[in-house]
């Protein structure tokens, strides 16, 4: 019998929330890891904040993948451009970005398939860090930095490009990681605020 009244308590509280969630009020956010938590909608910080930021020399990062950076750079958001972020890829290397002091910083995103999987990324201003190969993993702490505007002409500023050159990224810290177990930017799941899918 008490497992009955439980059950009917639990199901309840489901049918509770799952209301809260069909009326706008909450939502649930499902992370990478399988974790999952419920903010009410418009909060300011989310319930899950150790999730989503991670410390590094008494500064915070906040974790975020290459396609939700680059929507922040497209959408010139003011206050998340001026964020420090935590961000991981693959070293893109070529002779002019060499030059330049500047790597790519690169992830492939899927919207439904592999088979269409396309290359989304941004530059790393930074010429110590020469040493990285390419198709390297890194992990990179750092901020963005405005390197050209809008109004300049070229296919740089392409907003639908893979890889943005209106901003670099000036990295804190890079560290060495291995390939992630699942390396792909799922682009269905990247968020428009704090907590992002990193």
């Amino acid at each position: 019998m008490k497992s009955k009244i439980l059950l009917v308590i639990i199901l309840a509280g489901l049918v509770g929330y799952l209301a809260e969630v069909a009326h706008g009020r909450q939502e649930m956010i499902v992370y990478p890891d399988g974790k999952i938590t419920v903010n009410d909608v418009g909060d300011k910080r989310p319930v899950y904040a150790a999730y989503s930021r991670e410390k590094l020399n008494g500064k915070e990062y906040i974790k975020i993948n290459l396609s939700e950076l680059s929507d922040i750079c497209v959408n010139q958001d003011a206050e998340k451009l001026k964020g420090n972020y935590v961000l991981r890829g693959s070293v893109f290397r070529e002779d002019k970005l060499d030059v330049a002091g500047q790597f790519g910083l690169v992830r492939l995103g899927i919207f439904c398939c592999a088979v269409h999987a396309v290359p989304i990324g941004l530059l790393v201003q930074d010429e110590k860090y020469n040493e990285l190969q390419k198709d390297e993993w890194v992990q990179i702490y750092g901020r963005l930095k405005r390197v050209k505007n809008h109004t300049d002409k070229g296919k740089d500023n392409d907003p639908y490009a893979a890889v943005k050159e209106e901003y670099v990224i000036i990295p804190d810290k890079i560290v060495k990681i291995s390939i992630p177990s699942d390396p792909y930017i799922y682009l269905y799941n990247c968020q428009q605020r704090e907590p992002y899918y990193y």
